[in-house]
């Protein structure tokens, strides 16, 4: 055998070694690629986080009273509700005039303990427009919620011995009343809007990890399509190297016939 022949062989064998491993490599590359395509296109979006509950609206007492410690004068009247309206049938007419005798109940306990020079009478403090027509009003548009936590805080506040003690300082005088109900209402507009503020990012929250999850899925299966090609053209590879693997072995056989021809 010629040295030309032996070199020939040699890189034969090495050419099928080298192919082989390539072909080996081709082959791994587009499984990896159909099993990672296949995945990546059936991607699904991931739950959003629920919504958080917003806490509801709550007007602190303390708050007030420390407020009405530091001023020379408590909290200013100032016109609660509008213009009556006429009459009409409303529930809460009903709950507001329930809450008005409450309110009163707690307003003459008020006045006994401050002593208070010029007392206000029943028939005074419930006909007159404030608070009866605040009441009615306020109801009707804030609902039975508010109106449970105004009688709360109306019956905390006259019955806290702070402001006793300012009522009885002022001899009376600073319309602690009035003040402790427009207190509460500022402060339920401030707690509702809150509200309103929260649940309102709440929903822009889950509308942008909604889109972005829908936006993550996209991208995913345009990854699993190109995966899919991806593990196609690996298989071309892997099919024309195996043809080349194919014509080699052919022509090493074709070698070999012809080798035993020579020596026979």
């Amino acid at each position: 055998m010629s040295t030309l022949v032996k070199i020939e062989e040699t890189y034969l064998k090495l050419f099928k070694i080298v192919l082989l491993a390539i072909l080996t490599l081709a082959l791994l590359a587009a499984i990896v690629t159909v099993i990672k395509g296949i995945i990546d296109f059936t991607a699904k979006p991931q739950p959003v986080a629920p919504a958080q509950k917003a806490p509801e609206p709550k007007v602190d007492v303390e708050a007030f009273i420390k407020a009405l410690e530091q001023r020379d004068q408590p909290p200013a009247s100032r016109p609660a509700a509008p213009p009556p309206e006429a009459p009409r049938a409303n529930p809460m007419d009903e709950l507001a005039a329930s809450h008005l005798a409450k309110a009163w109940s707690y307003y003459d306990a008020y006045q006994k303990a401050c002593n208070v020079p010029t007392k206000i009478e029943q028939d005074g403090f419930m006909s007159s427009d404030f608070p009866r027509n605040s009441f009615r009003n306020w109801f009707r548009k804030y609902g039975p919620n508010f109106a449970e936590s105004q009688d709360n805080f109306i019956r905390t506040v006259l019955a806290n011995p702070r402001v006793i003690k300012i009522c009885v300082d002022k001899q009376g005088r600073g319309g602690v009343f009035s003040g402790a109900l427009n207190w509460h209402l500022e402060e339920w507009d401030d707690a509702v809007a809150a509200v309103v503020q929260f649940n309102k990012e709440e929903q822009n929250r889950i509308m942008s990890q909604e889109n972005a999850e829908d936006s993550r899925v996209m991208a995913k299966k345009m990854e699993g399509v190109q995966m899919l090609w991806g593990a196609l053209i690996a298989f071309g590879v892997f099919m024309s190297l195996a043809l080349l693997l194919i014509f080699s072995k052919i022509e090493t056989n074709l070698r070999g016939a012809s080798v035993r021809a020579d020596r026979s």
